[in-house]
C-alpha cells in the first residue's frame, strides 16, 4: 500500500520552525481563462456547484477552494507540468489542487468520475495559519499547565511571530509542484501502485510508488521551481565547501533505500491517529518535524539536496535531459541500477558500475 505524506512540506516546515527565512511577496498571477456555460456544464465536477467553493480550470488542471484563494494558485499546475516534461514523459493527466486539509471519499469519486486522475489536497496559506496557531497553542498548553487562556494566547501569538506563518509564496509553489510530480511519476511509470493504495492494511504502506524511492524523489525535485532549486544547490555547495560529502548517502545505499524519514513519519501519524479514510493533510510542529531526521547523523533535507545534485551530475554528464525517464522505464522492467549502468553507462558517459559511479560523482561535486 502506498501513501503520500507530503514529505516535501514536512521538510520545509521543519526548516521554518528552526528559524529559516521565507520568501515574501506575491508572484505575478495569470488571469484564469474564462469558462463558458457549455464548458462548465459538461466539464466541471458537481463539487464546483457548491456556493462556498470556487473552481479555476485549465486544459488539464482544476483548482478548487474558497473564493478569493484559488486565484493565488493560478497557472501553478501548468508551470509544474512544463518543468516535469523537460526530464520525464509529459503527464497530460487531468490534475486537481484541492485547497482543503481533507478530501472525502465521495468527493474523490466525483472528481474521478469527471476524468480527474490526480488529486492533491493542500492547506492554503490562510488555512495553514489557523492550523499552525492551533498546533502551537496545544504545544504551549502542554508546557505551561498553569497559564490561563489569555497568557496562552499571548505566548501563541509571540511564537507565531518568531516562526513565521507559512512556507512563503515561492517555496509553497515549488512544494506543490514537487508533490504533483510524485503523482505524475507514479501514474506514468508504476500505475499499479495506485491500485495497491486502496489496500486497508496500514502496516503494508510504502512511500510513493513501487519503484525506487530515489527515482520517485528525483522526478519531484526536478519539477521544483527556481526558488527551491537554488536552495537545493546552495545546500550542496555548503556541504561540499565543508568537505562533508559523508552528509550524502553512498550511491550503493541511495539506489536501494527507502525514503529516509518515511517510517518515522508514518509511525508518528499512526500514533496521532492521522491516518484516516480519504485524503488528509496534516501539520507537524517544528519539534515533531525535527524528530523525523534519520539515524546515523544525516539530515532529511540532505536527501533532497543530494537528489538535486545527483540529477545535475547525471544530466550534465550524460548530455541527456531524459536520462532518468529512460532509467525509470528500465527499472520498471525489474532491472537494477547496477545492471542499467553495466548495459548503458558507457553510452551516456557514465561509469559502468556503482562504485566507480560514486567516484565519478564525487569528483564532479568537488570540481563544482
Amino acid at each position: 500500500m502506498s501513501i503520500r505524506i507530503n514529505m516535501m512540506a514536512v521538510s520545509v516546515l521543519a526548516l521554518l520552525g528552526a528559524g529559516c527565512a521565507t520568501q515574501s511577496g506575491t508572484p505575478a498571477l495569470q488571469s484564469p481563462a474564462p469558462v463558458s456555460k457549455a464548458q462548465s456544464a459538461t466539464a466541471l465536477p458537481t463539487i464546483c456547484n457548491q456556493t462556498v467553493l470556487a473552481c479555476l480550470t485549465g486544459e488539464y488542471s482544476l483548482i478548487i477552494g474558497p473564493s478569493g484563494q484559488v486565484e493565488t494558485y493560478a497557472g501553478l499546475i501548468e508551470e509544474a507540468e512544463k518543468r516535469y516534461a523537460k526530464t520525464f514523459k509529459a503527464p497530460r493527466t487531468k490534475s486537481v489542487l484541492f485547497l482543503s486539509s481533507t478530501v472525502s471519499q465521495d468527493d474523490r469519486q466525483i472528481l474521478k468520475d469527471s476524468g480527474y486522475e490526480v488529486l492533491l489536497p493542500w492547506v492554503s496559506g490562510i488555512a495553514r495559519q489557523a492550523m499552525a496557531r492551533d498546533a502551537i497553542r496545544v504545544q504551549i498548553k502542554s508546557r505551561n499547565s498553569d497559564a490561563n487562556d489569555a497568557e496562552i494566547e499571548t505566548m501563541t501569538e509571540a511564537m507565531l511571530q518568531r516562526a513565521g506563518l507559512g512556507l512563503g509564496v515561492n517555496a509553497e509553489r515549488g512544494a506543490i509542484a514537487h508533490e504533483f510530480a510524485h503523482m505524475w511519476f507514479i501514474k506514468n511509470n508504476w500505475p499499479q501502485s495506485e491500485d495497491e493504495s486502496e489496500d486497508e492494511d496500514q502496516d503494508a504502506r510504502q512511500y510513493g510508488s513501487a519503484g525506487p524511492d530515489w527515482l520517485d524523489e528525483m522526478a519531484a525535485v526536478l519539477s521544483e521551481n527556481d526558488f527551491l532549486t537554488a536552495q537545493r544547490r546552495e545546500a550542496t555547495k555548503e556541504i561540499v565547501d565543508k568537505g562533508n560529502l559523508e552528509a550524502f548517502w553512498p550511491l550503493e545505499t541511495y539506489f536501494t533505500m527507502e525514503h529516509p524519514i518515511f517510517k518515522q513519519a508514518l509511525a508518528m501519524l499512526k500514533a496521532r491517529g492521522d491516518l484516516k479514510d480519504g485524503m488528509n493533510v496534516v501539520m507537524l510542529t517544528a519539534d515533531e518535524a525535527r524528530g523525523l531526521d534519520p539515524e546515523g547523523g544525516r539530515k532529511s533535507p540532505h536527501f533532497y539536496a543530494q537528489s538535486r545534485a545527483f540529477a545535475d551530475f547525471m544530466i550534465e554528464t550524460s548530455k541527456t535531459p531524459f536520462v532518468f525517464d529512460r532509467i525509470a522505464h528500465a527499472l520498471g522492467t525489474g532491472m537494477t541500477m547496477e545492471a542499467w549502468l553495466s548495459e548503458n553507462g558507457q553510452e551516456y558517459g557514465l561509469k559502468t558500475n556503482v562504485p566507480d559511479l560514486q567516484k565519478q560523482w564525487e569528483l564532479w561535486l568537488v570540481k563544482g
